[in-house]
């Protein structure tokens, strides 16, 4: 199994119109082994204006091969992609263009290989706040102890999402983050197609396959 976490930065502020807009990076990060404790980077330039990293399948490929190279061999079942910087309005364009380009980096490796694939999309900009109801369970700067999962009552309505502690803040009130799981081995699109009929998108979205 591998897992990989996608960070997009760009610069801060909106360009007026007609303005021209710089290059940003896009950086991609995979696991280098089986116990994901070591990871490798690529780095590109990113075209301005992009929300998907658009050179998504020349650097998976390079990291997946990695992965094998150091694995005897021998090629992930299941591949984990956490996405960062993906707004809710942007959910179905970037992981259907993402999506597509990690399959054609699995065709390049093998094309026979079909690992099973989930995407998450991780935010921290959310105004959700998360207490202990015991103050003696918080940890000493008030805030909830790490590893604690919220996944129901204040999720999303449509989407498989949860609320996750990852560290330990010095800072308080600390906000979690929150993971949308917009495919998955077990769920495909379901949750990407659930929020477009509520919305009542007319766009396709990709076959499952």
């Amino acid at each position: 199994m591998t897992a990989r976490k996608n960070s997009h930065p760009t610069g801060f502020g909106t360009p007026a119109a007609g303005e021209e807009v710089g290059s940003s990076i896009a950086a991609v990060v995979g696991s280098s082994e089986p116990s994901n404790m070591r990871y490798s980077a690529q780095v590109r330039e990113q075209t301005g204006r992009k929300e998907f990293i658009t050179d998504l399948e020349a650097m998976s490929e390079t990291l997946i091969r990695g992965f094998v190279a150091s694995n005897r061999g021998n090629k992930p079942e299941s591949i984990v992609m956490f996405r960062d910087g993906v707004s809710e309005g942007q959910w179905a364009p970037v992981v259907h263009a993402e999506v597509s380009a990690l399959k054609a980096a699995f065709r390049k490796i093998d094309p026979t290989w079909k690992p099973k694939l989930t995407y998450i999309v991780c935010m921290k900009r959310h105004n959700v706040r998360l207490f202990c109801a015991n103050p003696q369970d918080a940890d000493r700067t008030g805030n909830l102890p790490p590893g604690v999962v919220v996944d129901q009552t204040i999720t999303h309505p449509y989407v498989f999402d949860f609320f996750c502690t990852c560290d330990q803040s010095r800072l308080a009130p600390r906000t979690a983050l929150t993971l949308d799981v917009l495919r998955s081995a077990a769920h495909s699109w379901s949750s990407l197609r659930t929020v477009q009929a509520h919305a009542g998108s007319a766009d396709p979205l990709p076959p499952t396959t």
